[in-house]
């Protein structure tokens, strides 16, 4: 019997791919639980990790006020985080503050990004400022551009400049500052299109202020734009009345800077980015143009001059040529004469504009400074210290005609130190009127107020007791009684009038009629005449007359019916 063939043995290269397929399989539900629950703590872990938010480090200057948990973190209006720690930087100097913020802060966190305390320094031109101040110190924030990071260093006060804001950057270069200050508003016609970013001093006299204008208000800014301070009240006297104006927008809490392009620059192209200009003390020395070179003249004046500040304008019919570089009291030890120098300079560029700005003195400019100088005395002019506007305003040297005046010639320089000089006249107009005013001053300290006041507050007293006494509360009610009377007494008596009227008027014509047909009789032919009769006919025509005038008298005067006829004067 044939047995049948055993099977083939499997290779061992198949026999270890079968024990692969086996241990890749599931290793059972007894590892199912375990792996679940990990699932689980692991999303919840993450939910955890995304929901606690972001810590930062913000670095200050002072705490001002603020508090771990009760500080809040603002942006665009809304609370996006809070103050978790507060404590000491390694310098002692500064302040960490630990900010937990939102997650959906997490894109905006970049080396730009600007952090700065709200209330820590209230200001009147920062309405939110003032009111952090009084409900709390809260931290501000303002996204930028850079590498992600988790520090940052804090600001006292808002930037002036937001980061991203769109516009163009100018320099402004100036002798004084003014009302340039960190924060001021720049003004175009009014409207704030900017702000002043910083100020520095660089020397002497000689100040930068770096300007941010933002956009489409830049392409307004052209090669030839004027630039000034703004103040927060300026005054004027121009149609004989005091005009008062506020600065526009903030400007009225501080001031700030304003420009505006003259029309005849209004063609330009634009000013690019990083241009400096000249940032002028106001308006009108904008308007009258940058100052230049000046040539120095000495005046004497026989006038008191301790008021007349160095730098006060030099003016000319109004428009200002110089200014004064210098004043002084000269005494003489011997005589006791008392001298008051005082130093002006006059720009050439303002006597004779070429156009364009002068720097330096060109040669023969003092020569024809000093040929229109002379040719101004020998027409009369003299100096004069001024008020401008009078009797309110600073004390300025006008060159003004003085009547009567008699002919002055200048001298000749011996070298560029020797100041020519002018003659001067009296100011007898300005003292007049600061007399003149002292006076009124002193009539008016002499009106008695208080006793007019006090007389005033007696006649006050005593009409408010004759208003109050009884005799005359009783004597108008008596009056008030008795009109009452009278108009019910013509109210009875007017309709009676009427018809006595008519009674009288027809007695009046029948006694006419009698008076007629009586004279006819007696008059007739053939008639027996009485010698009386008359007389009697005399009568009755007078008697119908007097009721004529009595109807026509109680027709005008109805209330004689009860008062009777008024005297005759």
């Amino acid at each position: 019997m044939t047995m049948p063939p055993d099977p083939p043995t499997p290779a061992a290269g198949v026999q270890r791919t079968a024990a692969i397929e086996t241990r890749g399989r599931w290793p059972g539900l007894v590892w199912a639980l375990p792996l679940a629950a990990f699932l689980i703590v692991a999303y919840f872990g993450l939910q955890a990790l995304a929901h606690n938010g972001v810590d930062v480090v913000v670095t200050f200057d002072s705490a001002a006020d603020a508090k771990p948990g009760d500080t809040q973190v603002v942006y665009k209006g809304l609370s996006v985080g809070h103050v978790t720690k507060v404590r000491l930087d390694g310098d002692g100097r500064h302040v960490d503050m630990t900010l937990k913020l939102d997650p959906s802060t997490r894109p905006l966190l970049r080396a730009g990004t600007k952090f700065w305390l709200v209330g820590a320094k209230p200001s009147l031109a920062d309405i939110n400022s003032l009111r952090a101040a009084l409900a709390g110190v809260v931290i501000g924030m303002a996204p930028g551009d850079g590498a992600p990071t988790r520090r940052f260093e804090g600001l006292d006060q808002p930037p002036p400049v937001m980061p991203g804001a769109v516009g163009s950057r100018y320099v402004l270069v100036s002798s004084q500052v003014g009302a340039a200050r960190p924060g001021a508003g720049v003004f175009y016609h009014g409207l704030e299109v900017g702000k002043v970013t910083d100020v520095d001093l660089l020397g002497r006299n000689n100040f930068k202020t770096r300007i941010f204008v933002s956009a489409p208000y830049d392409r307004f800014v052209r090669g030839g734009t004027l630039f000034y301070n703004t103040s927060p009240v300026s005054i004027s006297l121009a149609g004989g009345s005091i005009n008062t104006q506020l600065a526009p927008g903030n400007a009225a809490f501080g001031g700030g800077v304003e420009f505006d392009t003259p029309s005849d620059v209004i063609d330009q192209s634009p000013a690019t980015p990083g241009a400096s200009f000249i940032l002028f003390w106001d308006k009108g020395r904008a308007i009258a143009g940058p100052r230049g070179p000046q040539v120095f003249y000495r005046v004497m004046f026989d006038d008191p001059v301790g008021e007349l500040d160095v730098g006060a304008p030099v003016v000319l019919r109004g428009f200002e040529v110089g200014s004064v570089t210098s004043r002084s009291l000269d005494i003489n030890p011997a005589t006791g004469a008392l001298t008051t120098p005082v130093t002006i300079g006059i720009e050439p560029e303002r006597l004779r504009p070429q156009g364009g700005v002068v720097t330096v003195l060109a040669p023969g400019m003092i020569a024809d400074t000093d040929k229109i100088v002379g040719a101004l005395l020998r027409a009369g002019y003299r100096a004069r210290v001024a008020q401008n506007p009078p009797l309110f305003g600073g004390r300025v040297v006008e060159l003004a005609r003085t009547p009567g005046a008699a002919k002055a010639t200048l001298g000749a320089r011996s070298s560029a130190e020797d100041f020519p000089i002018l003659p001067s006249a009296s100011s007898g107009d300005l003292n007049a009127v600061t007399a003149k005013a002292s006076d009124i001053l002193t009539k008016v300290d002499q009106v008695p107020f208080v006793e007019i006041g006090q007389d005033v507050r007696r006649i006050m007293a005593r009409l408010d007791a004759l208003t109050g006494s009884p005799v005359v509360r009783d004597g108008v009610l008596h009056l008030s009684h008795s009109l009452n009377q009278f108009d019910a007494m013509m109210t009875e008596a007017r309709p009676k009038v009427g018809p006595l009227i008519d009674n009288l008027n027809r007695s009046a014509e029948q006694l006419q009629a009698l008076a007629t047909s009586a004279n006819a009789v007696v008059s007739g032919d053939g008639a027996t005449q009485d010698a009386s009769l008359p007389g009697t006919l005399r009568q009755l025509t007078d008697a119908a007359r007097s009721l004529r005038a009595l109807a026509d008298y109680l027709g005008r005067h109805p209330e004689a019916v009860l008062r009777g006829k008024a005297k005759e004067k």
